[in-house]
């Protein structure tokens, strides 16, 4: 087996495992590795996703509240005046099966994470859930967006008036 170079195989440290598998652990955290699988977690709390399971990848950022309790009773009132916000990375995995693996990656921005992975998925070809041709759509079209793109086609000119009026009557349900 060829050794991957580190560009190759990113390594994202702290990283937490939050769910969406139907096999393994719930929770599960270390340092989340992307390799022939990815990989998280200690030998009891271990999840693997092999590369050959994997669909798409999608990232996300936000800055979140730190919780500052122990710096307050550590510090008194002077423990407020630290950063009061922090930055955390999120990485959901689509799979093959149609689950999905969510991550946490504190202290990496969206673009941080894109920039760590574009290597390893280039390698892989695995597409960026953004980049799918027949990503989910967020529901069924309703009568008045299929009309909508009928007449479109109409004024565009693609479709004839019979065309047109066929189909408009199938989508209202009028050619019973």
């Amino acid at each position: 087996m060829a050794l991957i170079s580190k560009r190759d195989r990113p390594v994202f440290p702290g990283a937490t495992y939050l769910g969406g598998l139907s096999e393994g652990p719930r929770r599960s955290a270390g340092n989340l590795t992307f390799d022939d699988t990815v990989t998280i977690g200690t030998a009891w709390q271990k999840v693997e996703i092999p590369v050959a399971d994997i669909v798409s990848v999608a990232t996300g950022s936000e800055m979140v509240g730190k919780r500052r309790t122990g710096a307050v009773l550590a510090f008194g009132v002077l423990g407020l005046a630290g950063k009061g916000t922090k930055t955390e990375g999120s990485i959901a995995i689509s799979l093959s099966s149609g689950e999905e693996a969510y991550f946490t990656v504190p202290k990496f921005t969206d673009v941080k994470i894109k920039a760590a992975l574009a290597g390893w998925m280039g390698k892989h070809a695995i597409a960026w859930t953004d980049e799918l041709d027949d990503a989910p759509v967020a529901g069924p079209a309703s009568k008045a967006d299929e009309l909508e793109k009928l007449a479109r086609l109409h004024g565009d000119g693609i479709l004839t008036d019979e065309e047109f009026a066929a189909a408009k009557a199938d989508i209202l349900g009028l050619d019973d």
